[in-house]
C-alpha cells in the first residue's frame, strides 16, 4: 500500500500549552490551512501530519515552520505518538509537576526517552538536532552502534560520544542525510520544519486504525498505534509498537525488520517467515514468536511479559523475572533476572546471571551459573547444578549433552508429475543428552516447505535427514513412528553415493528419513540398531525437532466461536445447521450457578456445543481434527458437503463455513454427582486436513471456570452401626451376626476369623426420611486410605429390597434404614490383612430419575482392626532338602541330606551317619543321640556353623517362595548343637508366620 495514503499520526509540534490538546484522528482528515507554510521547503510533510490533526497553528493559524523547538515539545509530540501512558517518578529538580509539560517530560522517562543530564530535565531549553536524533532513535529501538563512524559529513568529529552511537545507524538508513555543504550540524537547534520532515522520512507507515497493511522500504520505520486487529507484511528497518494499541493484535507476517519494539500491552505475534534482527519487550505484552519466525536477539524487559517461543531466537536476553515457553529453539538464554521458564523445545545454553531462575520441562543442555549466583530449581525447588567446568555458582556437574556430528539436512524433492522445483534448504544439527542416552535432531528450513509427493507419492510437506553410519556398516535396522520405540525391527539399506546427501561421497553411508511436518501427528521417533542382533552396537533412539521448519499452514484468522447462539446470519435448520438449546445454559468466560438436574440435561449429560463460523478464503479440506486439553477427535468433514447435507451439524454460504461440535464439561464422580472436568478451561486447537496435510489451524480457550455446579443436600443425624442394630431399626431387615464387628476399639481378628466372614463386616444405617426426598437410588461409595481404586456401588431402593444380603426399610420413627456389606480384608498368597492403612470413609449419594438430591458421608473405624498374621497348622511335612544349584559339592551336600533323613547307619564321606530327622504327627523329631562331632564338623566346613536346613511342606492354600537353591523349598534351619523341645517360628515369603514343633530324643531321656 501507499505508505502515504490513509494513514494518521498523532503528533505535537505544539509552542504553548493551548496548541496541545489534540482530538483523536480519524485515518482520512483533510489538512488545515496554514498561510505560512506555503513556500516552504517542508510544506509537504508539514501537510502529511497536519491532515493528521497533529497541529492546530498558532491564534493566527500559522505552523511557524523556522521556529525552534524546545526539549518539553519534543517530548509531547513522542507521547502523542506512541499513546505513552505510564508515567517515572519525578527525579527532576527542575520539574514542579503542575507544569503543562511535566506529564509529556515523565511519560517520555518512563519509557526511556528522554534522561535528562543527572539533575534537570531543561524542559525549556532548545532542543539541538544531535539530542533530536538520539530521543527519535530510543523511541524507534535503534541500536546504537558500539563503533560508529560519521566520517562521510564534514563535520561528523563533532557529534558528542554520547549521540554518535545512535545517529550512525540513523544516517546509514538514510534518515540523516545533511546540509548541502556535507554537515550534520549536531550542536545546531532543529526547527518545527525539520521535525516535520525528520518524521515523515523516518516513518514509512504509520497506523491508527485496524486493518491489513504492507510495506516495502528498510529505511524506514513502521509505527503501529491502532488499538484493534493489524497484519503487517513486508520489508522495513523497524516495527513499534505502541502504548497506543490497548489490547489489540498485531501480527507481523512475513516480515524482514532490523527491529521490533514493543511498548504496548497488545498480543504480538511474529508469524511463520517473519525474522527480525532485534526484538525488545518493554511492557506487560504477550509475544509470541511463531514456528517458522526467527529472531536473532530478543530482550525481555518488563517482569510482567510472557514470551511464546515456537521457532528459533539465537539469544533470549531475559533482563525481568517474566514468564517463557519455549516449544522451539533457542540457542542461549541470558537469564539476568529471576525468569521462569517452561521448556519442551531445545535450549542449548542457559547463561545464569540472576538467583531465582526456575527452569522446568526438558534442561538446557548447557548451565553456566555465574560467581556468587544461587543455581537454577524447577518450580518444585529441586536445584539445577552449573554442568560447567568454569561454573562456580554451585558444584559441578558433568554436561547434561554432547553435541553429535554425522547428521545433515536432506532437502525436499517433489517427485510428481508437475514437479516444484524451487525448494528451500534443510539443515539439521544434533546433541545427545546424556542422561537419557536419546539423540535430538534439531531440523531447520531456510523458506516456506510447501505440500508436495514423496517417492511414494504420498503428499506432504517432506522434509529429510541423514545419519552417517559407523565405518563399515553398509546396512541397519529401524523403527521409525510417532513414539518412541526400544528395538529397531525393520531392515534398510544404507545410501552413499547420492549427492543430495551429504555431497554424495563414495564410501560413506547414510541412513535417510523424511519426516512430514504437516502432518497431524509427525514421525518424530527413531530407533537405529547398526549391526541388528549384533554386539557391537546397542539400539540408539532419536527424537526428531521440527520447530523450526517453516510451512504452509494457515493460522486463521476471524473465526467466531459460540457456545450460546448460532453463527450470525445462521438459521437452525435440521438438514443444515441446528440449534441444541439444552447445550446453551453456558457461555464462553460467563458466570452462573447449575443445578445437578441442569447438568443432566444438557445433550447427553454434562455437554456443551461450540458453534464455529470459520472464513472459507480458499480453505479446502477433507477432514477436521479437535484437540481439547491434548486430547484429538476426528471428525470426517469435507469443504465439498452441501449446505444442506449437514444433517443439524453444519452448513455453508458463500463465506463461510458453519458447525457445531459437544463437549464435555462435567462428568458423574464416583458418587454420581455431576462435577466440572478439567477445572473449566478448555484449550482448543482446531486443524483442518486435505489429503492428511494440516492446512490450516485456528487455536482458542472455552472457560467455564465461573460456572459453579450446586451440590446435593448433606444429610444430617445418621446413625451408623456395625454392631447391634441401629437404634429404631427392627428385624425387618434380617440381622446379620455373624459379620458383626465392634469397632468401637481394637478388635484381633485371627487368619481363621477373617477367612470365615471372607474378609466382611456388615453395618447399618439410618438416615432421615425427610431429607431423602423422593429419592429411588442409593450410589454407595468407600474410599481406603492406601488403596487407590474407589469401591463404588449403584443400587436402586428396589433392588436392596430384594436382596437377602443387604435392605432398606422406611421405619415410622422418621428414619430409612440400610444395610450393608463392606470388605475390610483381602487375602493375598492365602494370607488375609486389612484394606488399606486406616478408617474407611463411606458416602451414600441418593438419586431422583438420575439427579443427586442428598449425600452423607462417614467413617468406618476399620483402623482399629488387627489381623494376626500367623497360619498355625501351615506345615503339612518336613524332608530332606535337595541342593539344585550347579556347585562343586552338589552331590555331596545332597548325599549327606539324604543320610540325615534315612535309617542307617552309613558311612557316609569316610562319616558313620545314623537317623538325625524324622517327620511324624506334625512334628519335627531330632535323634541327638545320632548327632556326632563328624556330623557337626561335616556342617562347619559346609555352611560355617553347626545349623543345618530341613525342607518344609506349606499347605497348598498359601502361595510361598522358597529357596532358589535349594529346589525351591521353604526352609527352616536346625542347630543340631543346641536344638532342644520345642518350636520356632518360620516366616514365609507371603507375609505369614507357622510354627515348626521340634521334638528331641537322646538316651539321656
Amino acid at each position: 500500500m501507499n505508505g502515504r495514503k490513509g494513514l494518521s499520526l498523532v503528533l505535537s509540534g505544539a509552542m504553548m500549552a493551548s496548541m496541545l490538546s489534540l482530538p483523536a484522528m480519524a485515518a482520512e482528515q483533510t489538512a488545515p490551512e496554514f498561510p505560512d507554510t506555503a513556500g516552504s521547503w517542508a510544506s509537504e510533510s508539514i501537510g502529511r501530519w497536519g491532515a493528521a490533526g497533529v497541529v492546530n497553528g498558532d491564534e493566527n493559524g500559522n505552523f511557524n515552520p523556522t521556529a525552534s523547538l524546545t526539549r518539553a515539545e519534543l517530548a509531547q509530540i513522542f507521547v502523542n505518538m506512541f499513546g505513552l501512558t505510564e508515567r517515572a517518578p519525578n527525579i527532576y529538580a527542575d520539574l514542579q509537576g503542575g507544569e503543562w509539560y511535566a506529564d509529556a517530560i515523565l511519560k517520555c522517562t518512563a519509557a526511556g526517552i528522554m534522561q535528562g543530564d543527572g539533575l534537570n530535565a531543561n524542559p525549556m531549553a532548545m532542543i539541538s538536532r544531535q539530542e533530536t536524533m538520539v530521543m527519535f532513535g530510543r523511541a524507534m529501538g535503534v541500536i546504537p552502534a558500539e563503533n560508529p563512524n560519521l566520517g562521510g559529513f564534514t563535520d561528523g568529529g563533532s557529534v558528542a560520544d554520547w549521540a554518535a552511537g545512535y545517529m550512525a545507524p540513523l544516517a546509514e538508513m538514510g534518515i540523516i542525510s545533511g546540509s548541502g555543504d556535507g554537515s550534520i550540524q549536531p550542536g545546531v537547534n532543529i526547527d518545527r520544519a525539520s521535525t516535520m520532515a525528520l518524521l515523515d522520512k523516518a516513518i514509512t507507515v504509520y497506523i491508527s486504525e485496524p486493518g491489513e497493511y504492507s510495506v516495502n522500504n528498510q529505511k524506514g520505520f513502521v509505527v503501529v498505534a491502532a488499538n484493534g486487529e493489524v497484519k503487517l507484511t513486508g520489508k522495513t528497518a523497524g516495527v513499534v509498537v505502541t502504548a497506543g494499541c490497548g489490547n489489540g493484535t498485531v501480527k507481523l507476517s512475513g516480515v524482514m525488520a532490523d527491529s521490533v519494539k514493543v511498548d504496548g500491552t497488545a498480543a504480538v505475534t511474529l508469524e511463520s517467515g517473519t525474522e527480525a534482527m532485534n526484538v525488545s519487550v518493554n511492557s506487560a505484552a504477550a509475544v509470541t514468536v511463531a514456528a517458522g519466525a526467527k529472531a536473532e536477539t530478543v530482550a525481555i524487559n518488563n517482569a510482567e511479559a510472557h514470551l511464546s517461543n515456537g521457532g528459533t531466537i539465537t539469544t533470549l536476553e531475559a533482563n525481568s523475572a517474566a514468564d517463557v515457553k519455549n516449544t522451539g529453539t533457542i540457542h542461549t538464554l541470558e537469564a539476568g533476572a529471576a525468569v521462569r521458564v517452561d521448556n519442551s523445545g531445545t535450549i542449548s545454553k542457559a547463561v545464569i546471571e540472576s538467583s531465582g531462575v526456575i527452569l522446568d520441562g526438558r534442561k538446557p543442555a548447557v548451565i553456566d551459573v555465574a560467581d556468587g549466583v544461587k543455581n537454577p530449581t524447577d518450580s518444585k525447588g529441586n536445584e539445577i547444578k552449573d554442568n560447567t567446568s568454569g561454573g562456580s555458582g554451585g558444584d559441578y556437574n558433568p554436561p547434561s549433552v554432547e553435541n553429535v556430528s554425522g547428521v545433515v539436512g536432506v532437502n525436499p524433492v517433489d517427485q510428481s508429475d508437475e514437479p516444484i522445483t524451487e525448494m528451500p534448504t534443510i539443515t539439521a544439527s544434533a546433541y545427545k543428552t546424556l542422561a537419557t542416552g536419546v539423540i535430538t535432531i534439531d531440523l531447520s528450513s531456510s523458506g516456506v516447505v510447501p505440500i508436495h509427493e514423496n517417492a511414494q507419492h504420498t503428499k506432504g510437506s517432506w522434509v529429510g535427514f541423514a545419519i552417517k553410519a559407523p565405518e563399515g556398516v553398509t546396512s541397519a535396522y529401524y523403527t521409525f513412528g510417532t513414539q518412541a520405540s526400544d528395538t529397531a525391527s525393520s531392515s534398510v539399506e544404507l545410501t552413499t553415493g547420492d549427492p543430495n546427501v551429504a555431497g554424495g561421497a563414495e564410501g560413506e553411508y547414510y541412513f535417510v528419513a523424511f519426516v512430514n511436518a504437516t502432518a497431524l501427528t509427525p514421525k518424530t521417533h527413531l530407533t537405529i540398531d547398526w549391526d541388528g542382533e549384533g554386539d557391537a552396537y546397542a539400539p540408539q533412539k532419536y527424537e526428531i525437532n521440527l520447530a523450526s521448519i517453516q510451512t504452509n499452514v494457515k493460522n486463521l484468522e476471524n473465526v467466531t466461536t459460540s457456545l450460546d447462539k448460532l453463527p450470525e446470519g445462521v438459521s437452525s435448520s435440521e438438514t443444515g445447521l441446528a440449534w441444541d438449546g439444552s447445550t446453551a445454559l453456558v457461555s464462553n468466560g460467563g458466570s452462573g450457578a447449575l443445578t445437578q438436574e441442569q447438568v443432566k440435561g444438557m445433550g447427553g449429560g454434562g455437554e456443551y456445543t461450540v458453534y464455529y463460523a470459520v472464513p472459507q478464503d480458499g480453505l479446502s479440506f477433507d477432514k477436521i481434527v479437535r484437540t481439547v486439553n491434548g486430547k484429538n477427535t476426528e471428525w470426517a468433514l469435507s469443504s465439498d458437503t452441501a449446505a444442506d447435507a449437514g444433517a443439524g451439524w453444519w452448513t455453508k454460504d458463500d463465506n463461510s463455513y458453519y458447525f457445531k461440535w459437544g463437549a464435555v464439561f462435567a462428568r458423574k464422580n464416583a458418587q454420581g454427582v455431576w462435577e466440572l472436568t478439567d477445572g473449566g478451561k478448555y484449550a482448543y486447537t482446531i486443524r483442518f486436513l486435505k489429503d492428511d496435510n494440516v492446512v490450516a489451524a485456528y487455536s482458542f480457550t472455552v472457560d467455564l471456570s465461573g460456572y459453579t455446579i450446586g451440590q446435593p443436600e448433606t444429610v444430617t443425624d445418621v446413625k451408623v452401626a456395625t454392631s447391634g442394630w441401629v437404634d429404631g431399626s427392627s428385624d425387618t431387615i434380617a440381622r446379620d451376626e455373624a459379620h458383626e464387628l465392634d469397632l468401637s476399639g481394637q478388635v484381633s481378628l485371627t487368619q481363621a476369623e477373617v477367612k470365615s466372614r471372607n474378609g466382611e463386616l456388615v453395618e447399618y444405617i439410618g438416615v432421615p426420611t425427610q431429607q431423602l426426598g423422593a429419592a429411588d437410588t442409593v450410589v454407595r461409595t468407600v474410599t481406603r486410605p492406601g488403596v487407590e481404586a474407589v469401591g463404588t456401588a449403584t443400587m436402586t431402593f428396589a433392588e436392596l429390597k430384594g436382596d437377602s444380603r443387604m435392605g432398606t426399610l422406611t421405619e415410622d420413627d422418621g428414619y430409612t434404614y440400610f444395610k450393608f456389606g463392606t470388605v475390610f480384608a483381602q487375602a493375598e498368597d492365602g494370607l488375609w490383612s486389612v484394606k488399606g492403612t486406616g478408617d474407611y470413609t463411606e458416602t451414600l449419594t441418593f438419586l431422583q430419575d438420575g439427579v443427586a438430591i442428598a449425600s452423607c458421608s462417614y467413617t468406618l473405624k476399620t483402623g482399629n482392626i488387627v489381623i494376626s498374621n500367623q497360619l498355625p497348622g501351615a506345615i503339612t511335612a518336613a524332608q530332606a532338602p535337595v541342593w539344585s544349584a550347579e556347585t562343586d559339592n552338589k552331590d555331596n551336600v545332597n548325599e549327606m541330606m539324604a543320610a540325615l533323613w534315612a535309617e542307617g547307619p552309613a558311612e557316609i564321606q569316610g562319616i558313620p551317619v545314623s537317623k538325625v530327622f524324622s517327620w511324624d504327627d506334625s512334628t519335627l523329631t531330632v535323634h541327638k543321640d545320632n548327632v556326632t562331632e563328624g556330623i557337626l564338623a561335616w556342617i562347619t566346613t559346609q555352611w560355617g556353623g553347626t545349623s543345618v536346613p530341613v525342607a518344609l511342606t506349606i499347605d497348598g492354600q498359601y502361595t510361598v517362595a522358597g529357596d532358589a537353591n535349594w529346589s525351591g523349598a521353604v526352609l527352616a534351619w536346625v542347630d543340631l548343637k543346641t536344638v532342644e523341645t520345642g518350636s520356632v517360628t518360620v516366616e514365609l515369603s507371603n507375609g505369614g508366620t507357622t510354627t515348626l514343633n521340634i521334638a528331641v530324643t537322646s538316651s539321656a531321656d
